[in-house]
């Protein structure tokens, strides 16, 4: 080196522009939504993202709480079917016919309303 030290020094707060850009849910999605290559996953595409850009998304969501709302919109809104929705829902189960069925619930903890008299 020439004797010049560098100034390898970070500015402790975000910018106001940096703030503005990761503050704005809009803007997020937007840049998500080009996470697959050559793609713009907006209404016109109803195909199913690859395997790939379904993990980054996950990933983006998981940086920070303000990529988390607009990641996971862009991931729910290009959901490959409803089974990942039929999963959420406890109590249903896919059978060996690839069918959802509703599981019996242990009648103990079921909750038995009485019909109100006429």
């Amino acid at each position: 080196m020439d004797g010049r030290s560098l100034n390898l020094e970070f500015p402790q707060t975000p910018r106001a522009s940096e703030q503005l850009v990761l503050g704005n849910c809009n803007l997020l999605e937007m840049v998500f939504e080009h996470f697959e290559a050559g793609v713009v996953l907006d209404a016109s595409h109803p195909e199913p993202l690859q395997l790939s850009t379904r993990q980054n998304l996950l990933s983006a969501a998981l940086v920070s709480t303000s990529f988390l709302g607009p990641a996971m919109n862009v991931l729910w809104r290009h959901l490959h079917s409803l089974e990942p929705i039929f999963r959420l829902i406890k109590g249903l189960e896919r059978d060996e016919r690839g069918v959802y069925v509703r599981l019996q619930l242990a009648t103990s903890s079921a909750l038995v309303l009485d019909s109100p008299s006429l």
